[in-house]
């Protein structure tokens, strides 16, 4: 799981984050996020290679 305030559904400074969708970059793979006025969550999936960095996308209206 990971949590990351800076995309939180709050004003930030005049910037409002509407997320739309999260997914591994290069697998069409949605990935159940969670998006609250304190963070945003993404849960990941339990099987996954640890062994090799892992690029998440992100779209946001």
């Amino acid at each position: 799981m990971l949590k990351i305030k800076s995309l939180r559904r709050a004003n930030e400074g005049g910037i409002r984050y509407d997320v739309k969708s999260v997914r591994i970059l290069g697998k069409d793979q949605k990935l159940p996020f969670e998006q609250s006025e304190k963070l945003f969550k993404i849960t990941l999936p339990s099987k996954m290679n640890h062994e090799t960095p892992i690029c998440i996308e992100i779209d946001v209206d």
